[in-house]
C-alpha cells in the first residue's frame, strides 16, 4: 500500500469530518461543557484538582463517544457511502484512513477539554494548584488517552452498526450506563472500559486481584476492548456490500 495514497486518504477523512456541523459542533459542547462542570464540582467539592478532574470523565465521554459515531454515521444518511466508496475503493485503505483521522480528531478534542477542565477547577482553586504535579500530569494524560479510546471504542461500533440511534445506544449502554448500574451486581464490570480506565489513569480499584488495579493492567485492558471495536467494525466495513 502507498503511504502516499494513506496520507492523501487520512487528510480526506480529516477535512470531512472539520467540516461537518455536528462535528464542530460536539467538539465545542464537550470543550464548553468539560469547564462548566468541572467549575461547578469544584464549587460545591473539597476534592482534590486531580479529583474534581476524575469526578467529571463520566460526563466528558459523551462527547467523543457521540464524536465516533456521527463520523460512521453520517455517510450512510444518503448516498454518501456511495461517493466515498468511489472515491476511495480500497476499502482496508478506506477504513485505515478514517480510523487515523478520527483518531487524530479525538486525542486533539480530549486534550483540550481535559486542560480547559483543570484550567476551570484550577482558576477556583488558587495558585496552589499550579503548576501540577508529576502524578497529575501523569493522570491527566491517562484521561485525555482513556476519552481518545471511549471515541474510538464507539467509532468500532458504529462501524458495525451503521445507523445512529443503534450506535448511539450501544455505545453509551456500553461507556455510560452499564458500568453504575452492574456494579452494584457483579465485580466483573469492573472489567467493563471505563472501569478499567480508572485504574489506568487513577491506579483506583476496589475489586480483587482478578481485576485490573494497577496502570498496566487497567491500560491493557482497555486496549483489548479498543481494539476488539475496531478490528471487529473495521472486518464488517471491508467485507460488506454497501
Amino acid at each position: 500500500m502507498s503511504m502516499g495514497l494513506m496520507k492523501n486518504a487520512v487528510a480526506a477523512e480529516v477535512r470531512k469530518l472539520l467540516t461537518l456541523p455536528a462535528v464542530r459542533a460536539t467538539a465545542v459542547l464537550t470543550v464548553m461543557s468539560g469547564a462548566v462542570i468541572a467549575a461547578l464540582l469544584a464549587n460545591s467539592s473539597a476534592a482534590s484538582t486531580l479529583e474534581t478532574v476524575a469526578h467529571v470523565v463520566p460526563y466528558l465521554q459523551v462527547g467523543p463517544v457521540i464524536l465516533g459515531t456521527l463520523a460512521v454515521t453520517q455517510e450512510y444518511v444518503g448516498p454518501q457511502i456511495s461517493t466515498t466508496l468511489r472515491a476511495t475503493p480500497n476499502r482496508f485503505r478506506l477504513v485505515v484512513g478514517k480510523t487515523v483521522a478520527l483518531f487524530l480528531i479525538q486525542t486533539a478534542l480530549a486534550a483540550a477539554t481535559i486542560i480547559c477542565s483543570w484550567c476551570a477547577v484550577v482558576s477556583l482553586a488558587g495558585t496552589s494548584a499550579f503548576p501540577p504535579s508529576q502524578t497529575e500530569i501523569w493522570s491527566l494524560t491517562g484521561i485525555t488517552v482513556y476519552l481518545t479510546s471511549a471515541g474510538m471504542i464507539a467509532h468500532g461500533i458504529a462501524l458495525l452498526a451503521r445507523t445512529l440511534a443503534t450506535s448511539l445506544v450501544a455505545s453509551l449502554s456500553l461507556l455510560v450506563l452499564a458500568p453504575p448500574l452492574l456494579l452494584g451486581l457483579t465485580r466483573f464490570a469492573h472489567w467493563l472500559p471505563s472501569e478499567a480506565a480508572r485504574a489506568f489513569y487513577m491506579e483506583e480499584s476496589t475489586a480483587g486481584s482478578l481485576f485490573p488495579e494497577t496502570a498496566a493492567q487497567g491500560g491493557f485492558v482497555l486496549a483489548v476492548w479498543v481494539g476488539a471495536a475496531l478490528v471487529g467494525g473495521s472486518v464488517a466495513l471491508i467485507r460488506r456490500d454497501g
